[in-house]
């Protein structure tokens, strides 16, 4: 590398030219970073995870294996990709999503043995629904 006030050559390194003492040119902030690995599709995942109550389970799991996936992936190399925060609101949304599938299929499975009651006409529903 070259000093940009003498010419002189510095190593690559340096923060500021030995020869004048003026200060190297490194931008580290205008460095471009990649998008997370797996933060779109994670942060999809969970949102369907979240309001699809059928098939919530299985996404939420998804969203949260893609997000543990993307969260390692930039552990390993921190100064190749930008920030994690995408992948932090899909790990949120997909653990609510899960916690919420499984209270839901719970309830569903008690209303159905006839536990719990709520009055809101559910289980009518699908029963009306599978003897059609």
């Amino acid at each position: 590398m070259f000093c940009n006030s003498c010419g002189a050559e510095i190593n690559d390194q340096a923060i500021v030219c030995p020869k004048c003492g003026v200060a190297t040119v490194k931008h580290p902030s205008n460095v471009v970073k990649e998008p997370v690995p797996h933060g779109v599709s994670a942060l999809v995942c969970s949102i369907f995870g979240l309001v699809v109550p059928c098939a919530g389970m299985v996404l939420s799991i998804i969203g949260l294996c893609l997000s543990i996936s993307g969260r390692n992936s930039v552990k390993s190399n921190p100064e190749k990709y930008g920030s994690t925060t995408m992948l932090t609101v899909a790990l949120s949304l997909s653990i609510i999503g899960l916690v919420g599938s499984i209270v839901y299929l719970l309830l569903l499975i008690l209303m159905w043995v006839g536990l719990v009651d709520l009055g809101l006409g559910l289980f009518d529903f699908y029963e009306n629904l599978l003897n059609l």
